[in-house]
């Protein structure tokens, strides 16, 4: 049922699983019932291909045992004000309990699990970009229609916040990641150092340029 339930046309994740699982939008225009309420404009390829990267992005396996993305809904106001999910032990709880046979193992993991991050995130940015320039071509197109009907300029309204708060919780996303990843070097580096630990704070000086330009929505450069 739940594969059903996530999975769209030809296998693509379903909006409205990600919408309504994922992430609450907050907005009232979005709100009926309890359960957030998507615009009716048709969803684009653009659209559909950034929620088919972001999910891989929020789904990765080596994410999934301690991330609280892609299993608790999240709210965009609580990322703005930084209030949403700020427990970031539970990477390095991972870590500690995940039966590694050697020091080593663990840094190793965790450079394995930093760089997968950073493989994923030229796709993902570009996605989101091509979503923030279509939809500035739908605000030139509005403006260039003033008898433009007060319903379809509302569902636009929707369709516009909708993919603002995608890139919300992408930034979110990953400044989680990166405070679980600093967090876990951190207490290794107290337990049991290892040169090993040179190539994570490689890794993580590389994540943070990518956290950095999310948390400013600078996903077009």
């Amino acid at each position: 049922m739940a594969c059903s339930q996530r999975a769209g046309d030809l296998g693509r994740q379903n909006r409205d699983y990600v919408a309504r699982y994922v992430f609450d939008d907050v907005d009232r225009h979005l709100m009926a019932g309890g359960r957030a309420e998507l615009s009716r404009l048709p969803l684009t390829d653009v659209e559909q291909a950034m929620y088919d990267r972001l999910w891989r992005f929020f789904s990765a396996p080596h994410a999934y045992e301690w991330s609280p993305f892609g299993k608790s809904r999240v709210n965009p106001v609580d990322l703005k004000s930084g209030k949403a999910f700020e427990a970031t032990d539970k990477y390095y709880k991972y870590l500690r309990h995940a039966g590694f046979k050697s020091t080593r193992g663990r840094y190793t993991a965790m450079t394995s699990h930093i760089e997968a991050d950073l493989a994923m995130l030229p796709d993902a940015f570009a996605a989101v970009c091509a979503v923030e320039r279509l939809d500035d071509q739908r605000r030139t197109a509005a403006r260039g229609l003033p008898e433009l009907d007060a319903e379809t300029a509302g569902q636009l309204d929707m369709r516009l916040i909708e993919n603002a708060n995608v890139a919300l919780i992408l930034a979110a996303a990953l400044d989680y990641r990166y405070q679980s990843y600093s967090y876990a070097l951190k207490r290794l580096l107290i337990e049991t150092p290892d040169e090993a630990a040179r190539d994570v704070d490689a890794g993580l000086s590389r994540l943070a340029v990518g956290v950095e330009a999310a948390g400013r929505g600078a996903y077009c450069g």
